[in-house]
């Protein structure tokens, strides 16, 4: 997924010191921590790194966004960490906890509730998408009602992790920041009550999908993506060939507009003026675009996430909700 940097539009000093809290006695699924053991130290589990390089920079960068950041072994180590961060007492280690937790799982549960409100799809063997899957926590939650679930996203390294924990029952290891070049590790799986055979993931563009070889699906799902695009009109124009006559589209964006992953202004939903100098507002174009395609808008909300750089250091921010149905 193209995961939103809330710091783009957070005053400097929020971004900077934002806030910590705890995840302690939070129940949650399929993260196992598995420490290192550092003989004589007394930061048992911490182990030094290697000195920052390209690899090292978080995907909460601003200063060094693009795509290519998402193909490093840190962006993989975040997400793994943002999707499966339920029982990691290291997450957020401390007596106040922020708002925004288990985002993946939330924003797949609303897809699911959504689908078992609409009496048409009740027996129906539900196909859902997931566009900009990242490492696929939110496709592995859908599985729990869809008989299948497509997961896509750009990065192949975020594919691979997705496979990896899909296919090995012991999960995927991962390191992740404690403080500076001092590093912990965990192990990510996926929930014992789902069946991962109902998930498969590839690697592809969101903004040039086959439809006909992906065939049409009774959901899809797209979270912090609309903004991570090169061109986002695109992915929406792709939906009437993806979605089934009374089937759902469910975005969650923060609308965090940037030239390194879309470089052409015009193509921005909006964040930015026309050629009078009025501003231009993402929701509104949305809604018209969405309109064009035969959706019409159900309900919209707002949805918190938190993504951990160390220990004390998160990004807070909230995306914007929308849930769409194909009507026409």
């Amino acid at each position: 997924a193209r995961t939103a940097k809330m710091a783009d539009f957070l005053p400097k000093s929020i971004a900077d010191a934002a806030v910590a809290g705890t995840v302690a006695g939070v129940t949650g699924f399929g993260l196992y921590l598995a420490y290192n053991a550092v003989t004589g130290s007394a930061a048992a589990g911490l182990a030094a790194a290697p000195e920052e390089d390209e690899e090292e920079v978080s995907t909460t960068s601003v200063s060094k966004g693009g795509h290519s950041l998402y193909e490093t072994d840190k962006a993989v180590s975040e997400y793994l960490m943002f999707h499966f961060h339920d029982q990691n007492k290291d997450f957020c280690p401390y007596d106040c906890a922020p708002t925004g937790l288990n985002f993946a799982k939330r924003t797949a549960d609303i897809c699911v509730d959504e689908l078992r409100k609409t009496p048409a799809f009740a027996g129906a063997k539900l196909r859902a998408l997931d566009v900009g899957c990242a490492v696929g926590r939110s496709s592995f939650e859908m599985a729990r009602a869809c008989h299948e679930v497509v997961g896509v996203d750009f990065s192949q390294k975020f594919v691979d992790a997705a496979v990896a924990l899909a296919t090995i029952p012991s999960g995927k290891s991962y390191s992740y920041t404690v403080e500076g070049v001092l590093k912990a590790s965990a192990t990510a799986r996926v929930p014992s009550d789902i069946d991962a055979t109902r998930c498969k993931f590839i690697q592809g563009d969101a903004c040039a999908l086959d439809a006909a070889a992906l065939g049409k699906f009774h959901v899809v799902h797209a979270a912090n993506l609309l903004c991570r695009l090169p061109n986002p009109r695109a992915f929406l124009a792709s939906l009437p060939d993806l979605v089934v006559d009374g089937g759902l589209a469910i975005f969650i964006s923060p609308y965090s507009w940037l030239k390194q992953y879309t470089p052409d202004q015009s193509k921005w939903l909006g964040g930015h003026s026309d050629a009078e100098g009025k501003p231009i507002d993402s929701f509104t174009v949305l809604r018209s675009v969405m309109a064009s395609h035969g959706f019409t808008l159900e309900r919209e909300g707002q949805e918190p996430f938190v993504i951990r750089e160390h220990r004390r250091k998160f990004q807070w921010g909230c995306s914007h909700l929308t849930v769409w149905r194909k009507t026409a």
